[in-house]
């Protein structure tokens, strides 16, 4: 397995796996998004690929907040295609979003994951996360694509 930076002709498949969770954004908007991280320093795109074929990714922002000192790290996403789940991929990104977020240093990540998503919430508990508050989210009557 190899982790490298998301690219524009990812996002076909970037759409695949990010619908297997529920989001429906298109690839021409996730192009844009993605070429605006080219010109970030705090927000990354990578990809996991296997023998040439995308099979999972994350995406990784670094906030400092106003109110505390430091910064964190924050995962957007992170999404490994279902049907090769449970073979270290997910590990992986974690690893290489820990190595990131530590050199710019930040000193702590955060990210939230649907209540639904009971699966993950057991990955990310055994990957050492805690459970340290409520995510509320408003939405607002021109979201679209975006699940509950």
């Amino acid at each position: 397995m190899r982790v490298r930076l998301a690219a524009p002709s990812d996002c076909e498949r970037l759409v695949q796996l990010f619908r297997q969770l529920g989001y429906a954004i298109g690839a021409d908007e996730l192009r844009e998004r993605l070429l605006a991280y080219e010109e970030s320093d705090s927000d990354l795109a990578l990809v996991a690929e296997i023998g040439g074929e995308v099979v999972g990714a994350i995406v990784l922002h670094v906030i400092a907040p106003l109110h505390e000192r430091g910064k964190w790290g924050r995962i957007s996403a992170l999404v490994v295609d279902e049907n090769i789940r449970r073979r270290g991929i997910g590990t992986e990104l974690l690893k290489v979003a820990d190595d990131f977020f530590v050199g710019k240093g930040c000193d702590r990540v955060e990210l939230t994951s649907s209540d639904r998503r009971l699966e993950a919430h057991r990955f990310y508990l055994a990957k050492g996360y805690k459970i340290r508050s409520k995510h509320f989210v408003k939405r607002y009557p021109s979201a679209r694509g975006i699940p509950e």
